[in-house]
């Protein structure tokens, strides 16, 4: 995870204005440490891609409790490709 959040932290620097996606396709296994990471990054403006169930279900629950805490709704399938 701090290889990911270094590559997050040095892309942000230079993208001002740019949409950043994160694609999870591939990811088959989260943690906690990696669930935060995604908070973090979704509430930065990250766009999470995800594929397979299990990411789904994850980015699904980020994106729903985000939107929760600003007080707005969010489809989670727009951050979540099926």
């Amino acid at each position: 995870m701090e290889e990911l959040e270094k590559c997050w932290r040095s892309t942000t620097n230079g993208a001002a204005g740019k949409c950043i996606r994160l694609d999870l396709e591939g990811v088959t296994f989260s943690d906690q440490n990696a669930k935060a990471l995604l908070v973090k990054m979704f509430e930065d403006g990250v766009e999470l891609r995800a594929g397979g169930p299990m990411m789904n279900s994850l980015v699904g629950e980020i994106t729903s409790r985000s939107a929760r805490s600003r007080g707005k709704y969010f489809s989670a399938t727009a951050h979540a490709r099926r």
